[in-house]
Formats: structure tokens, C-alpha cells, sequence
């Protein structure tokens, strides 16, 4: 009975050992995987994105055109001074501008298309053939590509086609000069409200800043409408003569010039007739006391 004892106390403990073991032997195999797939994971996430062209090449010389890419790439085709084009301004309105794009190619025979990106290389439009793309007025800076794939040369496979490219700015006005409305002279302590306008020719949403000239300011506020009025209210808590000055900036960065206000929180003026009148209250105030 106490070999049986002994027999049954060892193989449990073998058996805690086996157990122990297995799920240490596990427990790698699953970190192995993690650093596997972790691996992968970051390769494909640092993948260069730009090798991917506008438009991609012929598979093969008599292959269509596919024109659904859109990523960005200056240098997927090359530059070719046989590929010409042109962006012209089309119509505008207040608040956007119409571009007409057209190009051309002596060199190559494939259909010939055109894309338009933002500065964060995000595409705006595309399409094949001359055409039209409105933008807003938001001051901004795009590329525009006009590309050629070509018919792809057997004897040639690396220059599918060529491209040439144009920058643009879009018009961007700034709001007209900030209008302060308020009183002009007032007490030390006292809080005063102010109003401030402008307008934007674009019709962009509206910003302020505003100085008060005693070394505060309220930071950047809004946004507001063209043409809505925004009221601020201040105190100046020493006796002088302060400019407010205020400044709009519309929704696309453009800044107007300053608007100033000049506030005079007067110092005491005291005078001979001021003193002779105090005088005479307070002995008038004392002459019962004095009776």
C-alpha cells in the first residue's frame, strides 16, 4: 500500500512536469507567431505607395487603358518634352474657380488623360480627354498632371507613355479690415463690450483676433459669417490710453490687415474749484457737529 503511495505521489508529479512544460513549450510557439505576423504587419504598412502610377500602363501593346488609378506619382512617368498642356481659368464665382485642362502628344499614341491633386497628394479629380475641374477659392496649391500612356513598344517596355505637369494656386481673397464699434473713454474697472465685423469676398468663414492693448488678448475666435457681428466685452484695470486692435482671417489662412480702436481710461484731474467744492461739502457736513 505505501509503494502504491509512493508510485501514485511520483506520476502526478511527472504528470505536473509534462503539463508545465507543454504550456511553456506553447507559450513560445505563440510568441513566435505574434513576431511573425508583427513582422509582416509593419513591411506592408512601410510599402512606398508612389511607385503606383496615375494611370496605369498597357499590359500588353493592344491592352486598354486603365484610368481608375489615383494615387500620386511625379515620377512614374517621365517628363517628356514631346507632351504639352495647358490650364486655363474657365469661370469663377465668389466662392470657386473652374479650370480647363487640355495637352497633347506627338510622341504617343494612347488615350491621354489628365488628374488633379491636393498638397497632401490626395486626388481631387481625373479624367481622360480635355476637360473641366472646379476647385474652391481656398488659396491652395495643386498639381496637375497631364499624361500619355502610350502604346507600349515591345522594343522599349521601360516608357510606357510620358507626362507633364502644372501647378496652380487657387484665388484666395482675404476678409476686409475688422470694424470695432464701442466706447471710446470709460472708468478703470469697468467692462465695456465691444463688436467686431468684416466680410469675405468668398464668402469663407470668419476668424478674430483681438489686443487689447494692456498686454491681453482673446486668441483666435470663431468661426462666424461674412458680415456677422461678434461682441467682446474688457476691462482695463489702470488709468491710459489703450489701442484695441482686431485682425479676421477667413477659414483658409488669409489675414486681413489690423482694425484699431484707441479707449482713454482718463487719470484724475484735480483742480482748485474741485478741492474748494469738497471743502465746502465737508464743512457743510460738520456744521451741525460744530453748532
Amino acid at each position: 500500500m505505501i509503494i502504491n503511495k509512493k508510485f501514485w505521489t511520483k506520476n502526478k508529479a511527472r504528470q505536473l512536469l509534462l503539463k508545465k512544460n507543454q504550456f511553456v513549450i506553447l507559450l513560445c510557439i505563440g510568441i513566435i507567431i505574434t513576431l511573425v505576423f508583427s513582422t509582416i504587419t509593419i513591411n506592408l504598412a512601410s510599402a512606398d505607395v508612389t511607385e503606383k502610377p496615375i494611370f496605369n500602363p498597357h499590359e500588353d501593346p493592344t491592352a486598354p487603358t486603365n484610368y481608375t488609378e489615383t494615387q500620386y506619382c511625379s515620377t512614374c512617368h517621365y517628363t517628356d518634352p514631346d507632351i504639352t498642356m495647358s490650364v486655363t481659368v474657365y469661370s469663377q464665382t465668389t466662392s470657386n474657380i473652374t479650370y480647363y485642362v487640355t495637352g497633347s502628344s506627338e510622341k504617343f499614341e494612347g488615350i491621354e488623360g489628365w488628374a488633379v491633386f491636393d498638397k497632401l497628394e490626395n486626388n481631387k479629380v481625373h479624367e481622360h480627354f480635355p476637360g473641366y475641374f472646379t476647385l474652391p477659392k481656398d488659396g491652395q496649391t495643386y498639381m496637375v498632371f497631364w499624361v500619355d500612356n502610350g502604346t507600349r513598344d515591345p522594343q522599349d517596355p521601360d516608357h510606357p507613355g510620358g507626362s507633364a505637369n502644372q501647378s496652380i494656386t487657387t484665388p484666395n481673397n482675404p476678409p476686409t479690415v475688422p470694424t470695432i464699434d464701442g466706447s471710446t473713454s470709460g472708468k478703470s474697472g469697468t467692462s465695456y463690450e465691444y463688436t467686431f465685423v468684416s466680410t469675405d469676398s468668398e464668402g469663407d468663414k470668419i476668424f478674430y483676433y483681438v489686443d487689447w492693448g494692456d498686454g491681453t488678448n482673446t486668441n483666435w475666435f470663431g468661426p462666424f459669417n461674412s458680415g456677422e457681428t461678434t461682441t467682446k466685452s474688457h476691462s482695463w484695470s489702470e488709468k491710459n490710453t489703450y489701442t484695441i486692435k482686431a485682425q479676421a482671417r477667413d477659414e483658409h489662412g488669409a489675414m486681413s490687415e489690423w482694425g484699431t480702436l484707441k479707449v482713454t481710461i482718463p487719470r484724475m484731474i484735480v483742480t482748485f474749484n474741485s478741492l474748494f467744492m469738497k471743502f465746502l461739502e465737508r464743512f457743510l457736513h460738520l456744521l451741525p457737529i460744530l453748532k
